[in-house]
């Protein structure tokens, strides 16, 4: 199993979150080629995050994860990424 699926197998809290967009927030501060943040899913993803991702948030406008509406038996899964602005292209 790669690392990315075992990050996908744990359920996030408030708090995680909230440190990750911290940290975009000060990438983005420092002038480097952050332009956002994606919402990443996991594969089996309920319908409510399947909706929240493709999209590039501003990190103040970022949807809120664990996301609250998640009907995963599970638990949300959902985790931020950060978008590049190398990748506006692809």
């Amino acid at each position: 199993m790669s690392w990315l699926e075992e990050h996908f197998l744990r359920s996030r809290n408030a708090d995680s979150a909230r440190r990750a967009l911290d940290a975009y927030r000060l990438g983005i501060k420092a002038g480097g080629a952050l332009r956002g943040v994606q919402v990443m899913t996991a594969p089996d993803a309920c319908p409510a995050c399947r909706a929240l991702a493709g999209a590039v948030y501003p990190i103040d406008e970022a949807p809120a994860v664990p996301v609250p509406e998640c009907t995963h038996p599970a638990g949300c899964r959902c985790a931020y990424r950060p978008a590049m602005t190398y990748e506006e292209g692809e």
